[in-house]
């Protein structure tokens, strides 16, 4: 029987970045199950997310970060997973968060969303980058009524 979570996270060409990612996740000591989807990396992606710990479900050729998506959570139904986590595989993210996310869950929210901007360590990136982002996040936010601040 699996864990009744499972962390997807969505791959391409992320080699060299990928199994840190997924040893940190192991680190933070959780019972849950993580899930790599190789969007057809040309590099050794997969054998990465594998050798650090990770499930690997491997597209033969890129189809695009929201297929890749899907297939993680196709594959979370099919395999009788009632919690979903998700994440990127550049590291962007911190794992270290992943538990205060599945504290809201477990408080009975349907759906957590963690932000990179909300505690004042903004990830460093371009002016082009940064716009960008408070666009969206203000598109996002006006689209739901709810506030967005990591798109």
């Amino acid at each position: 029987m699996p864990n009744s979570t499972v962390l997807v996270i969505p791959a391409y060409r992320e080699a060299g970045r990928v199994g840190e990612v997924v040893r940190e996740v192991c680190r933070q000591g959780m019972q849950i199950d993580v899930l790599v989807v190789d969007d057809g990396s040309p590099d050794t992606t997969a054998d990465e997310a594998r050798a650090a710990g990770a499930m690997v479900v491997r597209h033969p050729y890129n189809l695009g970060y929201g297929s890749a998506l899907h297939t993680g959570y196709c594959f979370a139904r099919r395999h009788g997973y009632t919690r979903l986590l998700q994440m990127d595989a550049d590291g962007q993210h911190e794992a270290a968060m992943l538990p205060r996310l599945l504290e809201a869950l477990d408080q009975g929210a349907d759906v957590a969303l963690g932000s990179r901007y909300l505690e004042g360590n903004a990830p460093r990136s371009s002016f082009a980058r940064r716009l960008g982002t408070r666009a969206f996040a203000w598109i996002a936010s006006r689209w739901t009524g709810v506030c967005i601040t990591d798109p």
